[in-house]
């Protein structure tokens, strides 16, 4: 059978899927349910996990990190940090994409005492110490000599969830050996190197990073200690050929431009610079941007009242195309908006929110795949809400699914075999991306392979069946990858 014929066979079987089956899909425009606000027993909100069912909580002083289930508000567990020698660096703590664990640092910079990076399994609450460098004394001024130890700092989660990729500090006694981009499996083991960032300055990669969702970028950020370093603004690292470079350079009066978030659409970067958020406060107008990510140009974050009161945080929708951001001056009482991100148009979703805001910079409200949307009230809660007609929200995963171990796109796929979406992938009816969009799957979600690709001037598309949701249509091969069980 042809292509074509299979194409058009395809969009009649997804027509027929879709009768009794509700579709999940963009509407006239976004609006909010009721806003809930919860007190926790112990403890502060963090964030919450990409699929909305989990709420990780640290109780201070880096006594405990919980997990909390959102929809009955029952503790599922927590986890002793007593273990770690320099306590949580908060604002380290991360979710993996499947929502299965998390990954923290130590606030190794802060107290100049040695620390490593952990994972927490979130339904054991078991810790992990993936780097364990057997060492647990003081860094720099009064290190041993001739002991090598690692500073490791800003993990940030691979699309399918099987690697943590951090900054890293080599230090040899009071002297650093430069810091470095490296990997590790989030079950442990050997620690890989991917580039070089500095050759001496310590922690020069320390406000985050970010994966693109096909796995081919990796953004993070540069600060020297010097504020007007040429070098500081956000880099791209290529796995592909191991090269780096800078994306977007910095503001000579707010400092060093850092990476906030990575659009779940692949199409652009949320940039901040936190130097100036930390000075001036987080309700400061301009301390947000967009950045393109082939060419680093930088376009302004609308502001969506008019009124120079846009705050210094947001999220993503979970397909990418709209923006959550809180508007107000203060902290005593902030509105949330949604902006559409392709009209420019905004529209408020929560109004006089009390004290709505993160409790460390660089945290900030979660747009959940469910729809579900996590807004921390500042030291002894958190606001819950939903919000329909924008974000498509994705299907449910597998309780247990496998982690693909190719990278996607690498390999051709078997027709009639199983494959597994290595980060958040649309479906489409036909091949290419002007065609009716299903549904947005998440990360390391299985689907089945109906015929051979198809090749156009989009790149290669395989045309699929998704199980849990009985739809047929396309996926882009860049966001496939075969399992191997």
């Amino acid at each position: 059978m042809k292509l074509r014929a299979i194409a058009v066979l395809l969009l009649v079987l997804m027509s027929l899927s879709w009768q009794g089956h509700t579709r999940v899909e963009a509407q006239t425009g976004p609006t909010a349910g009721d806003v809930q606000l919860f007190e926790l027993p112990e403890g502060r909100a963090v964030s919450m996990s990409p699929d909305g069912a989990k709420l990780a909580a640290v109780v201070p002083p880096s006594t405990s990190l919980c997990v909390y289930d959102v929809a009955t508000e029952t503790e599922i567990n927590c986890a002793d940090l007593s273990g770690l020698n320099s306590g949580i660096r908060t604002e380290d703590i991360v979710w993996s994409p499947d929502s299965t664990r998390l990954a923290f640092s130590e606030p190794v910079f802060r107290y100049f005492d040695d620390g490593d990076l952990w994972v927490m399994d979130a339904a054991t609450g078991s810790l992990t110490n993936v780097t364990d460098d057997h060492y647990d004394g003081p860094i720099v001024i009064s290190a041993p000599d001739g002991v090598t130890y690692y500073a490791d700092v800003a993990p940030t989660w691979t699309p399918d969830s099987q690697f943590i990729t951090f900054s890293r500090t080599t230090f040899l006694g009071k002297e650093s050996q430069g810091n470095t981009i490296a990997q590790v499996s989030a079950a442990g083991g050997e620690v890989e190197t991917l580039a070089n960032v500095s050759a001496e300055e310590p922690g020069v990669f320390y406000f985050g990073g970010g994966w693109s969702p096909d796995g081919a970028t990796f953004y993070y950020s540069v600060s020297y200690v010097e504020s007007d370093n040429p070098d500081n603004g956000i880099w791209v690292y290529y796995p592909s050929t191991g090269d780096t470079h800078m994306l977007a350079a910095s503001d000579p009066e707010l400092g060093p431009l850092a990476l906030l978030d990575v659009s779940p659409a692949g199409d652009r970067l949320l940039g901040w610079y936190p130097l100036a958020a930390g000075q001036f406060g987080l309700s400061k107008v301009g301390l947000l941007t967009f950045v393109e990510p082939a060419s680093g140009a930088l376009s302004p974050v609308p502001d969506p009242r008019g009124n120079n009161d846009a705050g210094s945080f947001g999220a993503f929708s979970p397909d990418g195309r709209y923006l959550l951001q809180a508007a107000g001056i203060g902290a005593g009482s902030l509105d949330y908006w949604v902006t559409d991100l392709a009209t420019g148009q905004s529209t408020e979703v929560a109004s006089d929110l009390d004290f709505a805001i993160p409790i460390e910079l660089g945290l900030g409200p979660v747009w959940a795949t469910d729809g579900m949307v996590f807004v921390a009230r500042s030291l002894d809660g958190y606001y819950l809400f939903p919000i329909t007609g924008a974000g498509l929200s994705a299907v449910s995963q597998p309780a247990a699914t496998p982690l693909a171990t190719a990278v996607a796109g690498s390999e051709p796929l078997t027709v009639g075999a199983d494959a597994i979406t290595t980060g958040i992938a649309p479906i489409y009816a036909g091949p290419d991306t002007e065609s009716p969009m299903a549904v947005f799957l998440p990360p390391n979600h299985i689907v089945r392979v109906l015929a051979d690709p198809v090749e156009n001037d989009e790149g290669i598309w395989y045309p699929i069946f998704d199980p849990q949701s009985q739809i047929i249509g396309y996926i882009q091969a860049n966001r496939l990858a075969p399992i191997e069980r």
